[in-house]
Protein backbone atom coordinates (compact mmCIF):
# COMPACT_ATOMS: atom_id res chain seq x y z
CA UNK A 1 0.00 0.00 0.00
CA UNK A 2 2.53 2.30 0.71
CA UNK A 3 4.37 1.84 -2.41
CA UNK A 4 1.52 2.75 -4.45
CA UNK A 5 1.20 6.08 -2.43
CA UNK A 6 4.61 7.14 -4.37
CA UNK A 7 3.86 10.40 -6.43
CA UNK A 8 5.00 8.45 -9.84
CA UNK A 9 1.64 9.33 -12.08
CA UNK A 10 0.65 5.56 -13.21
CA UNK A 11 0.68 5.18 -9.56
CA UNK A 12 -2.14 6.22 -7.07
CA UNK A 13 0.16 7.92 -5.33
CA UNK A 14 0.77 9.96 -8.74
CA UNK A 15 -2.94 10.16 -9.72
CA UNK A 16 -3.93 12.12 -6.59
CA UNK A 17 -1.25 14.75 -6.74
CA UNK A 18 -1.98 15.04 -10.26
CA UNK A 19 -5.49 16.31 -9.64
CA UNK A 20 -4.80 18.09 -6.67
CA UNK A 21 -2.39 20.37 -9.03
CA UNK A 22 -5.07 20.45 -11.76
CA UNK A 23 -7.02 22.71 -9.10
CA UNK A 24 -4.44 25.17 -8.83
CA UNK A 25 -2.62 25.29 -12.25
CA UNK A 26 -3.02 24.74 -15.91
CA UNK A 27 -2.96 20.82 -17.27
CA UNK A 28 0.29 21.28 -19.67
CA UNK A 29 2.02 22.66 -16.48
CA UNK A 30 0.26 19.79 -13.96
CA UNK A 31 1.93 17.12 -16.59
CA UNK A 32 4.65 18.94 -16.45
CA UNK A 33 5.67 18.82 -12.81
CA UNK A 34 4.28 15.40 -12.48
CA UNK A 35 6.54 14.36 -14.98
CA UNK A 36 9.67 15.77 -13.18
CA UNK A 37 8.27 14.52 -10.42
CA UNK A 38 7.93 11.20 -11.27
CA UNK A 39 11.28 10.81 -12.84
CA UNK A 40 13.08 12.60 -9.44
CA UNK A 41 10.88 9.67 -7.60
CA UNK A 42 11.83 6.73 -9.56
CA UNK A 43 15.69 7.87 -9.90
CA UNK A 44 15.47 8.38 -6.55
CA UNK A 45 14.66 4.07 -5.64
CA UNK A 46 16.70 3.42 -8.32
CA UNK A 47 20.13 5.06 -6.33
CA UNK A 48 18.36 3.73 -3.13
CA UNK A 49 18.35 0.46 -4.65
CA UNK A 50 21.99 0.80 -6.08
CA UNK A 51 22.98 2.14 -2.25
CA UNK A 52 21.16 -1.07 -0.54
CA UNK A 53 22.09 -3.33 -3.20
CA UNK A 54 18.87 -4.01 -4.21
CA UNK A 55 18.37 -5.32 -7.44
CA UNK A 56 14.76 -5.13 -6.93
CA UNK A 57 14.58 -1.38 -5.89
CA UNK A 58 16.25 -0.78 -9.27
CA UNK A 59 14.28 -3.04 -11.39
CA UNK A 60 11.54 -1.47 -9.28
CA UNK A 61 12.43 2.10 -10.45
CA UNK A 62 13.70 2.01 -13.91
CA UNK A 63 10.00 0.33 -14.72
CA UNK A 64 8.65 3.22 -12.86
CA UNK A 65 10.80 5.43 -15.34
CA UNK A 66 9.77 3.89 -18.17
CA UNK A 67 6.46 3.82 -16.93
CA UNK A 68 5.98 7.14 -16.67
CA UNK A 69 7.78 8.45 -19.43
CA UNK A 70 5.39 6.36 -21.41
CA UNK A 71 2.30 7.91 -20.09
CA UNK A 72 3.58 11.04 -20.61
CA UNK A 73 4.32 10.56 -24.33
CA UNK A 74 0.60 8.50 -24.43
CA UNK A 75 -1.06 11.62 -23.06
CA UNK A 76 1.00 14.43 -25.26
CA UNK A 77 -0.07 12.12 -28.35
CA UNK A 78 -3.63 12.25 -26.72
CA UNK A 79 -4.04 16.14 -27.15
CA UNK A 80 -3.33 16.04 -30.56
CA UNK A 81 -4.86 13.28 -31.66
CA UNK A 82 -7.66 13.99 -34.24
CA UNK A 83 -11.14 12.35 -33.43
CA UNK A 84 -11.38 11.73 -37.25
CA UNK A 85 -10.54 8.76 -39.04
CA UNK A 86 -7.43 9.40 -40.82
CA UNK A 87 -7.74 12.60 -41.11
CA UNK A 88 -11.14 12.83 -43.04
CA UNK A 89 -14.56 13.93 -41.34
CA UNK A 90 -17.10 11.22 -42.28
CA UNK A 91 -20.17 12.49 -40.45
CA UNK A 92 -21.23 14.53 -44.03
CA UNK A 93 -20.90 11.94 -46.54
CA UNK A 94 -18.06 11.60 -48.92
CA UNK A 95 -18.41 14.75 -50.21
CA UNK A 96 -16.89 16.46 -47.08
CA UNK A 97 -13.40 15.02 -48.36
CA UNK A 98 -14.00 17.76 -51.31
CA UNK A 99 -14.51 19.98 -48.67
CA UNK A 100 -11.60 20.26 -46.86
CA UNK A 101 -11.05 23.24 -44.77
CA UNK A 102 -9.13 21.38 -41.97
CA UNK A 103 -6.89 23.86 -39.47
CA UNK A 104 -3.63 21.80 -39.28
CA UNK A 105 -3.06 21.11 -35.64
CA UNK A 106 0.15 22.59 -34.17
CA UNK A 107 1.94 19.53 -32.30
CA UNK A 108 3.26 20.78 -29.21
CA UNK A 109 7.58 20.96 -28.36
CA UNK A 110 8.52 18.49 -26.61
CA UNK A 111 10.11 19.13 -22.83
CA UNK A 112 13.42 18.41 -24.79
CA UNK A 113 12.67 20.57 -27.58
CA UNK A 114 11.64 23.28 -25.38
CA UNK A 115 14.89 23.25 -23.13
CA UNK A 116 17.25 23.06 -26.69
CA UNK A 117 15.84 26.27 -28.19
CA UNK A 118 16.07 27.56 -24.82
CA UNK A 119 19.64 27.09 -24.55
CA UNK A 120 20.29 28.09 -28.06
CA UNK A 121 18.57 31.12 -27.37
CA UNK A 122 20.64 31.92 -23.93
CA UNK A 123 23.78 31.12 -26.05
CA UNK A 124 22.79 33.73 -28.87
CA UNK A 125 22.14 36.27 -26.26
CA UNK A 126 25.59 35.76 -24.79
CA UNK A 127 27.09 36.17 -28.28
CA UNK A 128 25.04 39.17 -28.65
CA UNK A 129 25.93 40.69 -25.52
CA UNK A 130 30.09 39.72 -26.08
CA UNK A 131 29.59 41.49 -29.24
CA UNK A 132 28.27 44.54 -28.28
CA UNK A 133 30.87 45.32 -25.19
CA UNK A 134 33.47 44.29 -27.61
CA UNK A 135 32.25 47.29 -30.27
CA UNK A 136 32.40 49.88 -26.87
CA UNK A 137 35.47 49.10 -26.62
CA UNK A 138 36.88 48.69 -30.12
CA UNK A 139 37.29 52.23 -30.82
CA UNK A 140 39.82 52.78 -27.99
CA UNK A 141 41.65 49.66 -28.45
CA UNK A 142 41.99 51.08 -32.28
CA UNK A 143 42.86 54.09 -31.00
CA UNK A 144 45.75 52.90 -28.59
CA UNK A 145 46.89 50.90 -31.37
CA UNK A 146 47.24 53.62 -33.91
CA UNK A 147 49.11 55.85 -31.33
CA UNK A 148 51.28 53.01 -29.60
CA UNK A 149 51.83 50.17 -31.98
CA UNK A 150 50.74 46.48 -31.14
CA UNK A 151 53.08 46.44 -28.36
CA UNK A 152 51.26 48.45 -26.32
CA UNK A 153 48.15 46.05 -26.27
CA UNK A 154 47.11 43.80 -23.59
CA UNK A 155 46.53 40.30 -23.84
CA UNK A 156 42.10 41.15 -23.80
CA UNK A 157 42.64 44.30 -26.12
CA UNK A 158 44.28 41.77 -28.32
CA UNK A 159 41.49 39.01 -28.19
CA UNK A 160 38.96 41.41 -28.75
CA UNK A 161 40.35 43.13 -31.72
CA UNK A 162 40.92 39.46 -33.29
CA UNK A 163 37.14 38.56 -32.54
CA UNK A 164 36.01 41.83 -34.02
CA UNK A 165 38.09 41.42 -37.23
CA UNK A 166 36.50 37.87 -37.63
CA UNK A 167 33.42 38.78 -37.30
CA UNK A 168 34.38 41.74 -40.20
CA UNK A 169 35.81 38.93 -42.00
CA UNK A 170 33.00 36.48 -42.37
CA UNK A 171 30.64 39.57 -42.80
CA UNK A 172 32.60 40.61 -46.18
CA UNK A 173 32.64 36.81 -47.15
CA UNK A 174 28.46 37.04 -47.02
CA UNK A 175 28.30 40.03 -48.85
CA UNK A 176 30.63 38.88 -51.49
CA UNK A 177 29.11 35.18 -52.21
CA UNK A 178 25.31 37.18 -52.36
CA UNK A 179 26.69 39.10 -55.23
Amino acid sequence: MLVNMIPIYPLDGGQFLSNLLSFYLDGRLVRDVMLKTGACCALLIMLAGLWLDSTIAVFAGAILLILNLQLSQQQEYDESYSETFLGYDFSQGYTSLEQSNETPVQKQKSFWRRWREQRQEEKLRQIQEREQKDELQLDSILEKLHTGGQETLTDQEKQVLNRASARYRSRKQGTESAE
